[in-house]
Order: C-alpha cells, then sequence, then structure tokens
C-alpha cells in the first residue's frame, strides 16, 4: 500500500517536472506571459523562452506590453526583477 502511493508520487513528481521544464517552454511562443514589474504584473513578449522565476531585461515598452530578455549574469545587476 505505502509503496504503490511512493511510485503514485514520484511519477507524479516527474509528470510536473516534465510538463514544468519542457511543455511550458514549447508553448512560450504560443501564448503571451505574464510577468511581475515593479510590483505591478505585465504582458510580456520574449524572443527567447524563460522560465518561471527566471531574471529578465526590459527592452522596450509598448503600450501595456514589455519585450523582455533573459538576463544574463554579466550584465544582470542585483535590482534586476
Amino acid at each position: 500500500m505505502l509503496q504503490d502511493f511512493l511510485i503514485a508520487l514520484v511519477l507524479a513528481f516527474i509528470a510536473f517536472e516534465v510538463i514544468e521544464h519542457v511543455l511550458l517552454p514549447i508553448f512560450w511562443f504560443l501564448v503571451k506571459g505574464i510577468v511581475l514589474f515593479h510590483a505591478e504584473r505585465w504582458q510580456a513578449v520574449s524572443e527567447y523562452p524563460l522560465l518561471p522565476g527566471e531574471k529578465a531585461i526590459v527592452e522596450e515598452v509598448s503600450g501595456l506590453t514589455l519585450r523582455i530578455n533573459p538576463c544574463m549574469d554579466t550584465v544582470c545587476h542585483d535590482n534586476v526583477k
């Protein structure tokens, strides 16, 4: 009984990781994303896929949409969100 529960738990964890790290970045290009910038939610587009929690640089503001790119360590500062 406990063994079946642990197996189901491990399989659920693996499925979650595959969805989060494989499928979501693929669908990034099909839908607009939402980012938190200066404590406000903005629609955002990017040429590169970003994972949840990844830091980004705002390149352009067009209306209510931000064009962002992933933050590179050499350009990032501590205050970049």
